[in-house]
């Protein structure tokens, strides 16, 4: 073979390295942490407008209208998600995404101050409404609660948040010092809890994978407080001589 057939196959081999690698990256193929792999979608619906996420400190998407989803392209690899909003507490959120996967975000989205109203005994569903937080009991084990969706059941026992999600093993979401005097889901969710230990209410999520970060956050600070969710927009709060509606 003369050096003009092996010049001919040299750049016919280049021109089909090159031909093929831009099929394949038209079709979402990308080198990342992992090596080779496809694109994956990271899905998020995000309620208020003017919510800004952060992916990788590196890109940054704003929304623009109430409960925009926003489908984010990325390469297999670990990532890093911060959902942020004024006056409201970041969210964060660390994730692998896999070859080709999607994964969808829940983002709780928490006011840094506290909004409701006092409820009077002038208003006809005081005593009814004081009766049910005084009255309501921690779940447990052979009586938990179930969420809305019938796939996770919460309890309490020796002062500790177990959940029980589908199929999987029991996760003990969290271990507080302070006594638990009520726990109950967030707001329709099965992912998140809320519960009142020393004088606070608080969110947190199921999830206590540290590879993933934990979310908590106060939803109401006082001095002593009890509740009961009869709306998964808020909740009722004894604290003291005060009843009151606390929004999530």
């Amino acid at each position: 073979m003369d050096n003009k057939a092996k010049k001919y196959i040299f750049w016919a081999v280049i021109l089909l390295l090159v031909a093929g690698l831009g099929i394949a990256y038209r079709a979402g193929y990308r080198i990342g942490a992992f090596g080779v792999g496809k694109l994956g979608t990271v899905e998020i619906t995000l309620p208020l407008s003017n919510t800004t996420v952060f992916v990788d400190m590196s890109l940054r998407i704003t929304t623009t209208k109430d409960n925009q989803t926003l489908d984010i392209l990325l390469t297999p690899a670990m990532h890093q998600v911060i959902v942020s909003y004024p006056v409201h507490y970041p969210w964060t959120k660390k994730f692998v995404l896999g070859s080709g996967q999607k994964i969808i975000l829940n983002p709780i989205i928490v006011d840094q101050n506290v909004s409701g109203e006092i409820i009077t005994q002038k208003d006809f569903q005081y005593w009814t409404l004081k009766n049910q937080v005084t009255s309501d009991k921690l779940p447990t084990k052979d009586a938990p609660k179930v969420s809305a969706d019938g796939i996770t059941k919460i309890w309490i026992d020796d002062n500790i948040i177990f959940a029980k999600v589908g199929d999987r093993d029991i996760t003990q979401v969290l271990a507080p010092e302070p006594i638990i005097k009520n726990v109950s889901f967030y707001a329709d969710r099965s992912d998140a809890v809320l519960f009142s230990a020393g004088d606070s209410v608080f969110v947190i999520e199921v999830d206590n994978d540290s590879a993933h970060i934990q979310n908590i956050f106060p939803v109401y600070k006082g001095t002593n407080p009890f509740f009961i969710e009869t709306d998964p927009h808020y909740i009722y709060v004894i604290d003291g001589a005060t009843l009151m509606e606390v929004v999530l």
